[in-house]
């Protein structure tokens, strides 16, 4: 811990903050934010659609048969999506824009990371944020649905940030940083859920407010961007600027004497200096690229498809299922959610640079696994024992079923906050070198992102269609998951660029110093890794 006090300064803490309260803090808070309000956004779109069939207010309370317009017990409120296709269809469009949106975002990472540099793209993070902020804040006052799902869509291009946390941290201190990135992002998901109570904002006049909230984070970083240092790798490798790089160096260590540092980037450039930019296409010609990246898409695949944006995304009603229907029990049930997520994800942050990178992947799988097969136990159990044709009763205590469901899913958020929710985000960055970095990091968070936006669309239906099954379909993708994590996963904890590079080439770790060589070719291209003799 001492080193870290040496290595952690100002400019590096305020530059860290800056990208994680700016870009990463933002797109948690709008996983997040939709889910407590459902209720109230879904009966506001109900209204919205019985205006438009020139019905009035007296007949949206209770006169018209019209799905839009007839009114609503609180049973009908409760199955409002399931009984109605065209209003699930709207909020899961809703829901799943955002990460439709991230998806796009990724594959141009490649193309603003290397053109604007990783604070200009932050920037732009900003300016996106602001202009989805605003269309979503107006769309009552519009009295149109639309506006709200295109400003999702809008806040959904966030690109970056696990990027530059990589590139600016120490080596001591690169996975406790790549950390942040879903450490704060979580705690974006826990304040929007805490926002979105009923006492708060999340009733009839304050939920648009709670959306536009988001335009707080994206003006400080508009405002504080210009006062970080770029990445000194990207001035480096990049812009073959190496007094730039040096500069900004010096400014996040605190000190002139940055020389060993200098020194690894220095080797990073010497293997990449005459080649071209690395794209994307290249990524997949090169023999060696080409099995790192799928790995790293493993990765990316292994967390979203976990199951974790289905209760992200939908917790409110899963809790609802789960038999949490008196009262708000679900919406406090979703921000223990939240809550546990966040104070977890903090603890890997300390967690990953002592336990190591792979071993948390795998607790974190493993007892997913065992936790979402409870899971499915307590919901089944919970369907089995309550009566179909009676209504809920709104005095009986909580079954034990609904406990045991409620604290597997809270089990199931801790195992994952603690491995699989923050390492994918910097663990890929660490596998790539800083030339193939910017398109290694579009692919992956690509893939990351159209996992997300599967599970997202997807999971209503296929909970209306199978149930309480739904989670057995999680549990057997995360028995892959630890499978994978186990086989074709390396440690990367403490090791510079060119061990980790050296250990993916030779499937051994490197014990001896080693010298920087030429590439070699692979057709008509050369890729990014580092060519050593293996003298072991």
């Amino acid at each position: 811990m001492g080193s870290w006090n040496s290595e952690i300064t100002k400019p590096l803490v305020f530059s860290t903050f800056t990208a994680a309260f700016g870009s990463s803090l933002s797109f948690g808070y709008h996983v997040g934010v939709m889910n407590a309000p459902q209720t109230i956004i879904g009966l506001w779109i109900r209204q919205v659609k019985c205006r438009r069939s020139n019905q009035t207010v007296e007949t949206e309370h209770g006169v018209s048969e019209e799905k839009w317009c007839k009114k609503l017990d609180f049973t009908g409120e409760l199955n409002m999506f399931t009984d109605n296709s065209e209003l699930t269809t709207l909020w899961t469009l809703t829901v799943a824009l955002l990460v439709a949106a991230s998806f796009f975002g990724a594959l141009c990472t490649n193309i603003f990371a290397n053109k604007l540099g990783r604070r200009g793209t932050l920037w732009w993070n900003s300016i996106l944020a602001i202009v989805a902020a605003a269309v979503m804040g107006c769309c009552t006052l519009a009295d149109s649905f639309e506006m709200l799902i295109v400003g999702r869509f809008i806040a959904g291009f966030n690109m970056v940030p696990p990027m530059y946390f990589n590139e600016i941290a120490p080596v001591s201190l690169r996975g406790a940083i790549g950390a942040l990135h879903e450490t704060v992002g979580v705690t974006g998901v826990l304040i929007s859920m805490v926002l979105g109570l009923p006492a708060i904002l999340g009733n009839e006049w304050g939920w648009p407010i709670m959306l536009a909230l988001t335009a707080v984070p994206a003006i400080f970083q508009l405002v504080a961007l210009p006062l970080c240092p770029e990445s000194p790798r990207y001035l480096f490798v990049e812009k073959r600027n190496e007094t730039a790089a040096r500069h900004a160096l010096e400014r996040l260590r605190g000190t002139s004497d940055v020389n060993e540092e200098m020194h690894e980037i220095h080797q990073e450039y010497e293997l990449i200096e005459n080649e071209a930019d690395v794209t994307i296409r290249d990524l997949f010609r090169d023999r060696f690229l080409r099995r790192i990246t799928l790995i790293a898409a493993g990765v990316m695949m292994s967390q979203q498809l976990s199951g974790i944006d289905a209760v992200m995304f939908y917790s409110t009603a899963i809790f609802h299922s789960a038999g949490l229907v008196q009262g708000n029990q679900a919406v406090y049930a979703t921000i223990a959610v939240g809550a546990v997520n966040a104070l977890m994800t903090l603890a890997s942050v300390f967690l990953v640079e002592k336990a190591g990178r792979k071993i948390l992947l795998l607790i974190g799988y493993g007892g997913m696994a065992v936790l979402t097969t409870l899971l499915t136990i307590f919901l089944l159990q919970t369907k089995i024992t309550e009566s179909p044709e009676d209504e809920p009763n709104l005095n009986q205590s909580m079954s034990p079923f609904a406990i045991g469901s409620t604290i597997s899913l809270l089990g199931y958020i801790v195992f994952f906050s603690i491995g699989p929710g923050a390492i994918p985000w910097f663990l890929v960055n660490e596998l790539f070198a800083t030339a193939p970095r910017a398109a290694a990091s579009s692919v992956a968070v690509g893939v990351n992102r159209l996992s997300s936006l599967t599970v997202a669309l997807s999971f209503p239906y296929i909970q209306a269609a199978i149930g309480e099954y739904t989670f057995i379909i999680f549990v057997v993708i995360l028995a892959i998951a630890t499978i994978f994590t186990q086989t074709c996963i390396i440690e990367t904890k403490g090791k510079t660029t060119e061990e980790i590079q050296y250990e993916l080439q030779h499937g051994k770790p490197m014990r001896k110093p080693s010298r920087p060589s030429s590439f070699s070719k692979a057709g008509d291209i050369s890729y990014d890794k580092v060519q050593l003799e293996d003298k072991l």
